[in-house]
């Protein structure tokens, strides 16, 4: 994630993405979105904290439990945060591809759709979407 999407978390996520970064909110969501999660007090051995140093790694359970042990959080799904963040990744991806004609639209698509998990309707609605935020910003200039 980048800072940029910071404002559109909701108010649980950026005290955790302030405590472990925006990308290790990213990895717990996508591991526990959509769930409580009681955070643990330090205890190593637990299935919790497993699971937790799983997704975010030991130093980041470790500040996580520091932070919010004992207390049980519900953890969003941050669709839209997500579908932001992958779409973004994903035309920074296809221009890097297909700027200066190192590579054409077609084999950028054929090699990234399915790396971002896209279809090519979606692929080229995203890319449709960027033109047309450039062009509508371009009016306003």
């Amino acid at each position: 994630m980048q800072k940029d999407d910071w404002d559109c978390l909701p108010e649980s996520m950026q005290q955790i993405a302030e405590v472990i970064g925006l990308d290790g909110a990213e990895r717990l969501v996508r591991a526990v979105g959509g769930a409580r999660f009681k955070f643990g007090k330090g205890r190593h051995n637990t299935a919790r904290m497993k699971l937790l140093r799983q997704a975010v790694g030991k130093a980041g359970a470790d500040k996580l439990a520091a932070v919010f042990g004992g207390d049980e959080l519900y953890i969003p799904r941050c669709t839209v945060q997500l579908r932001k963040v992958r779409n973004r990744r994903f035309r920074a991806a296809f221009m890097a591809l297909t700027d200066g004609g190192k590579t054409s639209k077609a084999m950028a698509l054929t090699e990234l759709c399915p790396q971002f998990g896209l279809s090519h309707r979606t692929a080229d609605k995203i890319l449709a979407e960027r033109e047309e935020v450039a062009v509508q910003g371009a009016l306003f200039d």
